[in-house]
C-alpha cells in the first residue's frame, strides 16, 4: 500500500498562499481568485513539490469557523487546482473550520487537510492580523461525528499542536498534546516555530517525533536550505510556503523550490 504524501521521507507540501475570499471587503473576485490559485499551483508542482495545501490566509475572520460564501469559493478554488494538476491537494480552513475542510475535502477529492488547532485550548495572537483576540477549543466528538458522517476517514488530517500564532491556554505539554492529537485520529502532527516563517528548533521537533512513535511528523514553518538537512529527518515531510516566495507573498520563485527539494530528496 502506497504511504500517503505526508508520511513520505523528505515530502515537501508546497502551499498556496491565496488572497482574501468572497465575504472578505478586500476579495478581488473569483475570476482573480482562481487566475492566482492556479498559477500558483503551478508554478509550485513545476518547481517539484509532492503536495499542494491552499490556504485561506488573507482572511480577518474574528472566530474559528468562516462564512458559507468563503466555503463555497475555497471548495470551487480547490476543485479548480484539483483538475489542473497531479499532485495531492490539501487545505487548511483558517482560523480553524474543521468541518468546513472535511466537507471540502470530500466533495473536492482532496487527500488531506491541516488543522492548526485539534487538541488544545487556545487563545489568538495573530500579529498579522486586525481581529481581537479570542479563545477557543475544537470540539473533538464533533470532528469524529463530522468525519464518520462525511465519510471523510480516508482524509488525512495533519494536527498542529502548540501552534504557531497561538497561545496555548490548557497547561499540557507538547508530548501530551501529540499523544491526545494521535488519540483522536491525526494521521499526522504538524510542529511548527513561533510564527509564520520561523523554524522549530531542533529540540523541540524531537520531541514531537518521540511522542508520535510511527505517527509521522511534519515540519509546518521556517523550513529552508539552511535548516533543513537537520530538522528532517527527525520529520519526515515539510509545509513550505514562505521560503518559496517573495517578501510579499505575490510571486513564487522556482529556482528556491528546486533547491529545496532537492536538498529534502531522501
Amino acid at each position: 500500500m502506497t504511504r500517503p504524501v505526508f508520511a513520505q521521507q523528505g515530502a515537501v507540501l508546497g502551499v498556496v498562499h491565496l488572497p482574501p475570499l468572497l465575504g472578505q471587503a478586500s476579495c478581488p473576485g473569483v475570476p482573480a481568485l482562481r487566475a492566482h490559485a492556479l498559477r500558483e499551483a503551478r508554478e509550485l508542482v513545476a518547481g517539484g513539490v509532492h503536495a499542494l495545501l491552499l490556504e485561506n490566509w488573507r482572511d480577518d475572520v474574528p472566530r474559528p469557523t468562516v462564512d458559507p460564501e468563503a466555503v463555497a469559493c475555497l471548495a470551487g478554488l480547490c476543485r479548480d487546482v484539483v483538475a489542473a494538476v497531479e499532485v495531492p491537494v490539501g487545505v487548511n480552513v483558517l482560523p480553524c473550520d474543521a468541518r468546513a475542510a472535511l466537507a471540502i475535502a470530500v466533495s473536492c477529492g482532496l487527500e488531506f487537510l491541516q488543522l492548526d488547532v485539534f487538541v488544545n485550548r487556545v487563545r489568538t495572537d495573530y500579529s498579522y492580523s486586525k481581529v481581537p483576540p479570542f479563545e477557543f477549543e475544537p470540539d473533538l466528538a464533533a470532528f469524529a461525528r463530522w468525519r464518520r458522517d462525511f465519510g471523510a476517514e480516508g482524509v488525512g488530517v495533519l494536527a498542529t499542536v502548540h501552534p504557531k500564532h497561538y497561545t496555548t491556554l490548557d497547561g499540557s505539554t507538547l508530548e501530551a498534546s501529540t499523544r491526545r492529537a494521535i488519540e483522536h485520529g491525526a494521521d499526522a502532527v504538524v510542529v511548527t516555530g513561533a510564527a509564520t516563517g520561523s523554524a522549530p528548533d531542533l529540540a523541540r521537533v524531537q520531541r514531537v517525533c518521540s511522542a508520535a512513535g510511527d505517527v509521522p511528523v511534519v515540519v509546518g514553518s521556517g523550513v529552508s536550505l539552511e535548516n533543513a538537512p537537520t530538522l528532517l529527518p527527525p520529520a519526515r515531510a515539510a509545509i513550505v510556503g514562505t521560503a518559496f516566495k517573495s517578501a510579499d507573498f505575490a510571486e513564487v520563485y522556482p529556482e528556491r523550490v528546486r533547491a529545496l527539494v532537492a536538498a529534502l530528496a531522501p
